[in-house]
C-alpha cells in the first residue's frame, strides 16, 4: 500500500471506515468503484469491469457510472441487500493542494431508501433494533423519514417463546433492515438469522454500550424515564448509534412510543404470511 497512488491510499482509508458498505467514489462526472466493491457492482449491474492503476506496478479491478444516473443504480444494489456509501469531493480541485478532499456524506440501506421515486409507496420503512439474552428480549424500530419510535421489551422468557415473539413482531412490522446486538446467544443467533434470512431482511451487528452513549446524548429524558428497563435501553441506544450514520438529526427523535406486544392482536407468523398471500390475490383479481 505505501506504493500505491495517494487517490487509491484515500479510497482505501474511506473503505477502511465503511468496510460493510460498497464505496461509491467520486471521481469527476463518475461514481467509482474499486476491488471487490467493482467485482461485486460489475456483476449485479451488468458493467464493464475495467482496471486502474494503483502505483507501485499494481493493478485494481475497477467499473464506474455517471453520477447523473445514481439513484436507479443506487436502488437495484440496495434491493439487493447491500449498504452503499456515497463518498463525495468536498473541495474545488481547482483549489486542492494535492489529491482533493473528499468524505462520505451519505449511507444508503434498505431502511434509508425512501426518498427514491422507485420506492415511492404507502409503507412505512423500518429500521429495527433487536437486544436478546438468554430470557429477555427488547425491540425498537422506526422510520426515519418519520422520526417516530417505537419501542418493546418482554423478560423471562424461554427460548422458544422468545423467538416466536420476535418473529411475529418482525413479520407484522416488515423491517427493511435489523440491528442486532453482538453479543446476541449463538444458539439464539442461529434461529434470528435463518428468520431474516428466510425474509430476505439484512442484519447488522452492533456492540452494545453499557453507558448508552447515544441515546443519553439525544434522548436524556427517555434514558432518565427508563433506567429501570435496561433491556429496553440497549435496543433503543443501538439504533441511535447506528443512525447517527445517515447524517440525521438525531434530535428530531424525540417522539418514542412504549407499547405491548398484547396492544396488537397476536397472529402467528404462518397465518399472517396467509393473510398477506390473499390480499395479493385479491388485488390481482
Amino acid at each position: 500500500m505505501s506504493d500505491f497512488t495517494p487517490m487509491m491510499k484515500q479510497y482505501l482509508e474511506v473503505k477502511s471506515n465503511y468496510s460493510d458498505c460498497i464505496i461509491f467514489y467520486r471521481l469527476g462526472d463518475f461514481y467509482e468503484m474499486f476491488f471487490d466493491d467493482a467485482k461485486i457492482v460489475s456483476k449485479i449491474l451488468d458493467l464493464a469491469l475495467t482496471k486502474r492503476d494503483c502505483g507501485g506496478g499494481k493493478t485494481a479491478p475497477m467499473c464506474g457510472i455517471p453520477h447523473h444516473v445514481v439513484n436507479q443504480y443506487l436502488y437495484k444494489l440496495v434491493s439487493e441487500g447491500f449498504k452503499v456509501a456515497i463518498c463525495e469531493q468536498v473541495q474545488d480541485p481547482k483549489l486542492a493542494k494535492g489529491i482533493v478532499k473528499r468524505e462520505v456524506i451519505k449511507l444508503v440501506t434498505p431502511g434509508t431508501i425512501d426518498e427514491f421515486d422507485e420506492l415511492a409507496t404507502n409503507k412505512n420503512n423500518y429500521i429495527m433494533s433487536i437486544y436478546m439474552d438468554s430470557t429477555n428480549l427488547s425491540i425498537t424500530y422506526s422510520d426515519i423519514s418519520t422520526s417516530e419510535i417505537f419501542c418493546t421489551s418482554i423478560f423471562e422468557m424461554n427460548r422458544d417463546n422468545l423467538i416466536t415473539a420476535l418473529e411475529e413482531e418482525v413479520i407484522r412490522t416488515t423491517p427493511s433492515e435489523v440491528i442486532i446486538n453482538s453479543n446476541i446467544l449463538k444458539s439464539l443467533e442461529k434461529s434470528v438469522v435463518k428468520l431474516l434470512k428466510n425474509l430476505r431482511i439484512i442484519y447488522t451487528k452492533v456492540d452494545i454500550d453499557q453507558d448508552f452513549k447515544s441515546l443519553r446524548e439525544n434522548n436524556e429524558e427517555f434514558y432518565s424515564n427508563n433506567l429501570s428497563n435496561k433491556i429496553l435501553l440497549f435496543s433503543i441506544d443501538n439504533f441511535y448509534k447506528y443512525v447517527c450514520r445517515f447524517n440525521v438529526k438525531l434530535n428530531d427523535f424525540k417522539k418514542v412510543n412504549l407499547y405491548k406486544l398484547s396492544d396488537y392482536l397476536r397472529i402467528d407468523a404462518n397465518s399472517r404470511i396467509n393473510l398477506e398471500l390473499k390480499k395479493i390475490i385479491l388485488v390481482m383479481t
